[in-house]
């Protein structure tokens, strides 16, 4: 990738997702030039020779916090691979900053001078490295390159390669997808080769992220199972059995995986509702945290999850975590609909929308949104289960948070579409009937909810589509 030295860097980066050890060196280093850069600038080296070092030491230090800030924000897997070429890139930017400071010494006042002096050698006495983990991680990636086509090995070496990277939450999977399609979007056609390289990590993310993520929700069971029988037995709770370990030696089967998730996860939510407070706060974040996992949401819907949450999030001490783990199963379709037919679950996520605490009304506006944007029936059954839930929105979306404002604005957009919809049904049946044009009857399984019509406010010009599935941000 090319340096674009036209491009000011004011602030430095202070972390790092690569080569952090080396980034850290580099930047100590800029940052004790750039405390007396301005010292250098008013000493004026009057001479050619004396501008024109001054400007390459400029320009070293451009480059180097460019490198800093490339370290902070690229693709963790294409940093892996080029790692030789970012370390040869920090040990250029450090050798042009050492070769202009020294230039440029005896050009400026004594003092200046020995301070000069110092960092000439900080910088000589200065080693940049990689680490052992990056360069293994490294490695692995460059071999998985080499391969033309698909090799037993490639699981297991790009899985390696994640670890090694800890690319092994959703999170850090979307962070590191985005960075590989930003890092392509930079390249022009000229530079194929990278571009081809790029595309091949990106498909390489793809083909194992549910593998990267179910090994990891695996790991992180089985941690629990363990947490949980200590916990127990520290608080002489007998009844929480464990026995989803495997034995050493014993392949990890898919079915094994099953077991494990479905035994920790019952004895979580036993713990939750064991009335040991010291139990049920540390097993209600662990659910919480876990349910970031769609896998592990689809074992709490198997486990009847939403029942137990409808009667967690009654209670104020829980009500926080358990709003988050509704608005998690949300992101399923299963667990979409164990929301809507579980008797007053959402009637107690509606009840949230006047809760006092900021990220539970939040988090119940996300679910009622959701699910109108999902299925129009959804709608209807909003509405229903949802005690005045307009008067609650239109508060909302003047006074909530931001997002809060825009979130309620939109899930009243959706239940002014639903309204629309049914007086435009109610009005052909009256035209039909009055004109005698009608055939056949239309018979109503249930009656037709009676709701107050946001489109006769005039308080929203926009229309909500309903024609396919939209992704709310």
């Amino acid at each position: 990738m090319g340096i674009d030295i036209t491009t000011r860097i004011e602030k430095l980066p202070h972390s790092f997702k690569m080569h952090s050890s080396m980034c850290l060196e580099l930047k100590n280093l800029v940052d004790s030039i750039m405390s007396i850069f301005p010292d250098i600038e008013d000493a004026r080296p009057g001479s050619s020779s004396g501008i024109q070092t001054l400007c390459l030491l400029n320009k070293a230090l451009e480059k180097a916090k460019l490198l800093l800030q490339y370290c902070s924000e690229s693709s963790k897997l294409y940093m892996a691979a080029t790692g030789d070429g970012i370390l040869s890139r920090g040990c250029r930017a450090k050798k042009l900053l050492e070769q202009s400071l020294s230039d440029i010494r005896s050009m400026v006042p004594t003092v200046l001078a020995i301070k000069i002096t110092q960092i000439v050698q900080d910088l000589r006495s200065t080693v940049l490295s990689l680490e052992p983990s990056e360069e293994e991680a490294g490695k692995a990636v460059r071999e998985l390159m080499q391969l033309s086509t698909s090799s037993p090995d490639e699981i297991r070496d790009f899985h390696f390669a994640a670890l090694k990277l800890h690319l092994s939450t959703p999170e850090a999977i979307v962070i590191e997808r985005r960075s590989l399609k930003s890092l392509f979007a930079k390249l022009g056609e000229r530079e194929g080769d990278k571009r081809q390289v790029l595309k091949y990590l990106l498909c390489l993310l793809k083909k194992h992220e549910e593998i990267i993520l179910r090994d990891n929700s695996f790991t992180q069971l089985q941690s629990v199972d363990d947490l949980v029988c200590a916990s127990a037995v520290e608080a002489g709770c007998t009844d929480f059995n464990s026995s989803f370990s495997t034995e050493s030696g014993t392949e990890v089967t898919d079915s094994t995986h099953r077991e494990v998730e479905i035994g920790s996860l019952s004895s979580l939510l036993k713990m939750a509702e064991s009335g040991a407070d010291h139990l049920q706060e540390d097993a209600m974040n662990t659910l919480k945290s876990l349910s970031s996992s769609n896998e592990i949401c689809l074992e709490m819907v198997f486990l009847g999850f939403d029942k137990n949450l409808t009667s967690l999030l009654q209670q104020i001490v829980f009500s926080k975590q358990s709003i988050i783990i509704l608005r998690n199963l949300c992101n399923t379709e299963k667990g979409r609909v164990c929301i809507t037919e579980t008797p007053g679950c959402l009637a107690s996520v509606a009840e949230l929308l006047d809760s006092d605490v900021t990220e539970e009304q939040e988090n119940a506006i996300s679910i009622l949104l959701q699910l109108c944007v999902e299925k129009i029936e959804y709608c209807s059954l909003v509405v229903r289960e949802g005690v005045d839930i307009y008067s609650s929105l239109f508060l909302i979306s003047n006074n909530g948070t931001e997002e809060a404002k825009v979130g309620a604005s939109e899930l009243l957009r959706a239940l002014e579409e639903v309204d629309s919809n049914r007086e435009e049904e109610s009005s052909t049946l009256e035209g039909a009937t009055t004109s005698q044009t009608v055939i056949t009857p239309v018979k109503h399984q249930e009656p037709m909810l009676t709701t107050p019509s946001l489109k006769k406010s005039g308080l929203f010009g926009l229309r909500f589509p309903f024609s396919g599935r939209r992704k709310v941000c």
